[in-house]
């Protein structure tokens, strides 16, 4: 709760070191490059948990709280 109080976000990666990430964010600035997602609301979570066994979610499903 405290996280989401403070609307704090957690990311991670196993794949690359921080250096590693630093350049591939920069290249992304640079290049105007963003991410594909697609965003449900809160009360949509059964329909995305549907959605992802079924294996229908094209690149990141995001979860809004506006």
């Amino acid at each position: 709760m405290q996280l989401l109080a403070k609307e704090a976000r957690i990311n991670g990666s196993a794949v690359e070191n921080r250096k590693d990430m630093r350049e591939v964010l920069s290249l992304a600035i640079r290049h105007n490059i963003k991410p594909i997602i697609e965003k449900y609301k809160l009360e949509d979570i059964e329909k995305i948990f549907e959605r992802l066994i079924k294996n229908q979610v094209r690149c990141r499903a995001v979860i809004t709280f506006d």
